[in-house]
């Protein structure tokens, strides 16, 4: 085409060399080898949903840019990589891919940011990590990760990070091998044990271990040790949530599982920004409201997920407990509820109603902030929409009144006949865990 000077044609191939946009700190687009083929505009918008790619123009000069922005550092883009899997040519691609050579092995792992558990492959080359990707038939994100779990291990060849473990001599560091610090070490909670009982020592972990070290963590102090103190951070963070659901359903876990998300017909998302704390499950949420299911809001803040849902209830601080029973109130009050429901699956639901009773919504709007109107509008549409995933976070529980937060949220669950019913359950972001049955009682 170039000895003949045939500059572009009708199907959109140019022998122009245009320059690549180096701009973004994770990702490259190199415009030249971009066919137009739109795989990365559905991946970023189907599974994260940030809509960062459009197409302009028509014929030959068709070609992609990055929504308002004309740099690729000022788009939208979360860094979640995305569009780089679905790239078939490699005009979109990431600095992991562009620096090392292809990877030596692949070992599965699972991500420790947060408590979602993301399953990932990493890509091993001369046995440092390579590149990072989300496990394709993993339940958990489908492939899926975010920012973090895909970019951020650069800390693993850090010259800062400690390789070798350290003994203290005095006031002294001295490294040691890796067989003599584990002697050492099992020989040391031993002598504790001896000396002072065994329950002068205690195990702690946190939501970022896998459930396997967890598992071997308490093995390790109920049979080698010989004590029960082993925990983990729900005992402090998540206690308040565990505490209510305990009380009202007999087990302090949740009632849901990540599969219920895109079955949900609706859901109610109260002091959690999934988002921003668990990407991988925000965008999930994101995706269900997006497919149609009607999504409800409570958060003080303008979090990024207000924006796709149908009714946000901007609460002041500390204000859920009369929020909730508020909105309890309208349910009972306007025939909403699941008369069969309550009757055959919950106890004490006649102190609920008389307790309820006295509430009064003028009141609530004083103390919340929230309108009547939103309130009733919040009442209708969950008992419209239903049944509805009830998504809770640290916003309720880490309160002192994180206890009867959870509850209050728990008696709009029962109210509307949503727990233990398929995607329609009880749910704290950090802490997924299936519930079998129960009778359910009443908080008031």
């Amino acid at each position: 085409m170039h000895r003949l000077g045939v500059q572009s044609s009708t199907f959109g191939h140019t022998s122009e060399s245009l320059p690549a946009d180096e701009s973004h700190p994770y990702l490259r687009f190199f415009r030249s080898l971009c066919t137009n083929c739109r795989r990365c505009l559905h991946a970023c918008e189907e599974i994260q949903g940030q809509f960062v790619y459009g197409l302009e123009g028509r014929g030959s000069s068709t070609h992609l840019v990055f929504g308002p922005s004309e740099r690729f550092a000022d788009s939208p883009c979360v860094s979640c990589g995305a569009c780089v899997d679905h790239c078939p040519t490699g005009a979109i691609t990431d600095v992991d891919r562009l620096a090392t050579s292809p990877p030596d092995a692949t070992v599965q792992s699972t991500c420790g940011y947060c408590g979602v558990g993301c399953r990932l492959d990493i890509e091993v080359s001369n046995r440092r990590v390579a590149r990072i990707r989300g496990a394709p038939r993993a339940q958990v994100n489908h492939g899926h990760l975010c920012i973090k779990g895909r970019y951020a291990h650069g800390f693993h060849h850090s010259p800062d990070r400690l390789t070798k473990p350290l003994l203290r001599t005095g006031d002294a560091w001295k490294e040691i091998a890796w067989p003599e610090a584990i002697s050492w070490l099992s020989q040391r909670l031993l002598e504790l044990r001896d000396r002072f009982g065994a329950n002068s020592l205690g195990a702690f972990t946190s939501s970022r271990s896998t459930n396997e070290a967890a598992y071997l963590l308490q093995k390790l102090f109920r049979t080698c040790i010989g004590t029960n103190n082993v925990d983990c951070c729900a005992r402090i963070c998540h206690s308040s949530t565990a505490l209510a659901l305990q009380t009202l359903t007999g087990t302090g876990a949740a009632t849901a599982s990540y599969a219920d998300i895109p079955l949900a017909r609706n859901i109610v998302l109260a002091g959690s920004n999934p988002t921003e704390a668990h990407p991988v499950v925000g965008a999930r949420i994101k995706q269900a409201a997006l497919s149609g299911s009607s999504l409800i809001v409570i958060d003080p803040r303008g979090i990024e997920l207000a924006e796709y849902a149908d009714i946000h209830l901007r609460l002041k601080l500390g204000t859920n407990v009369p929020l909730f029973n508020a909105i309890a109130k309208v349910l009972i009050e306007k025939d909403l509820i699941d008369e069969v429901y309550v009757a055959s699956r919950t106890e004490g639901f006649a102190a609920l109603r008389e307790f309820l009773s006295t509430v009064s919504l003028a009141q609530t709007e004083q103390i919340t902030g929230v309108g009547q109107k939103d309130i009733l509008a919040a009442a209708f549409l969950l008992a419209k929409n239903g049944p509805a995933l009830f998504v809770s976070g640290l916003g309720l529980s880490e309160l002192t009144q994180g206890t009867a937060s959870v509850m209050a949220l728990c008696n709009l669950g029962m109210s509307a006949g949503n727990v233990f019913r398929l995607s329609a359950r009880l749910v704290e972001t950090s802490t997924l865990i299936g519930l079998s049955s129960g009778n359910l009682a009443w908080a008031t």
